[in-house]
């Protein structure tokens, strides 16, 4: 099968996982711990059998292929551009086929979005359309993610479903973060996109210091909450 790479040095101009390092108080590291305990277990909507244990994609370059139009699309990729300069350990390329991307992103009207589910899954041989009606009864907006997870609690593949409009920015920042791996909301965190109470459109550099954390190769996916918080205390320490 052929394969369209793009990395993102050739989409924008710089390497993917070019991150800084950040200096951090103390009582930044705990803000960050926190929240990290809030956002990375749990689920955002439905129930998972691994919401105790951390979930990630095994490898480090992950495929994406975008179907939409070309103004939503730049919205994405624009987004993918901001997260992705700042991890380190975590790439992103896209490919020309459906079934060769990891992420698959969704970005229609909302009226069209089942439809196009239906489309896919003929294609793809997956159950998208039943899990998309579901989600789209359980939100307003449309505007969320999809991971399938194999049993060491390593994302094999996820899907972004996210409706053309006016919030389409924020939903891509934060349901892309979510697709790899920060899968839930919560109202506790504080200065965090995950806090759906505090409007954010981009990720704070909390948010982004989570997520580089997560692909950190010190945390495996599998970890129980309790290991994965000393060994995120253990990587922002170092």
């Amino acid at each position: 099968m052929k394969l369209f790479f793009v990395c993102l040095l050739a989409i924008f101009g710089q390497c993917c996982g070019a991150a800084q390092a950040v200096e951090l108080s103390q009582t930044e590291k705990q803000l960050i711990i926190k929240n990290f305990g809030l956002v990375a277990f749990g689920s955002e909507i439905g129930e998972s059998a691994f919401e105790d244990s951390i979930r990630k994609f095994e490898k480090n370059r992950i495929s994406f292929k975008i179907m939409s139009n070309a103004s939503n699309r730049k919205i994405f990729l624009d987004a993918s551009k901001y997260i992705f300069s700042k991890i380190s350990n975590l790439s992103l390329y896209e490919v020309n086929t459906i079934k060769a991307a990891n992420i698959l992103v969704i970005i229609e009207n909302k009226n069209d979005i089942l439809n196009t589910s239906i489309v896919l899954s003929e294609v793809i041989g997956s159950d998208l359309p039943r899990i998309i009606s579901i989600n789209m009864n359980a939100v307003g907006n449309v505007c969320f993610f999809i991971t399938y997870i194999d049993a060491r609690r390593n994302i094999t593949n996820a899907y972004i479903v996210l409706q053309s409009g006016d919030d389409l920015q924020m939903c891509a920042y934060e349901e892309l973060m979510q697709a790899l791996g920060l899968g839930n909301d919560s109202d506790l965190a504080v200065n965090s996109i995950f806090n759906d109470k505090s409007n954010k459109i981009l990720p704070t550099k909390y948010d982004l210091i989570m997520l580089d954390a997560l692909y950190s190769p010190l945390l495996k996916s599998g970890a129980t909450k309790k290991s994965a918080i000393a060994t995120v205390r253990n990587i922002l320490d170092n």
